[in-house]
């Protein structure tokens, strides 16, 4: 025997499959938080190797700069004979505290040559390795 009454469909409970399916389920937001995260979390690390990486690039070439200056004001000096005298040993850089330059200088007399081969070396807390520049001044 049929059975009588209401009927109950898909459509009435409100579980009824649209054919242009709108929005999204919850396990794909929940898929879509995770790939962000990890994605968002990779970033963070990213920057922080980057921004450390940066630190010290930035150390190596003051440090570079600071060498080569003093090389610079040493060959610009206009006295080859009071070289020694004047430049080699230990100074602490008075524009950027922490950095510590060291001048050496080994000057060369062998039949008619005369020069000084000029080692400046900077060190710096901030830096992995000293930073060497070396340079030949001959008498002028």
């Amino acid at each position: 025997m049929p059975r009588r009454g209401r009927r109950i469909s898909a459509r009435s409970t409100g579980f009824a499959r649209r054919p242009g399916r709108r929005g999204v389920t919850l396990i794909e937001v929940m898929i879509a938080l995770v790939i962000l995260t990890g994605a968002l979390l990779s970033m963070g690390s990213f920057m922080t190797s980057f921004a450390h990486d940066t630190t010290l690039d930035t150390a190596a070439a003051l440090a570079s700069d600071l060498a080569v200056a003093r090389i610079e004001t040493m060959k610009g000096s206009g006295s080859y004979a009071t070289l020694e005298h004047d430049y080699e040993g230990t100074a602490a850089s008075p524009d950027h505290p922490g950095y510590t330059i060291v001048t050496e200088l080994r000057r060369v007399r062998s039949g008619i040559d005369d020069y000084t081969v000029v080692t400046v070396t900077v060190t710096s807390p901030t830096l992995e390795r000293p930073v060497k520049k070396t340079t030949i001044v001959s008498a002028f």
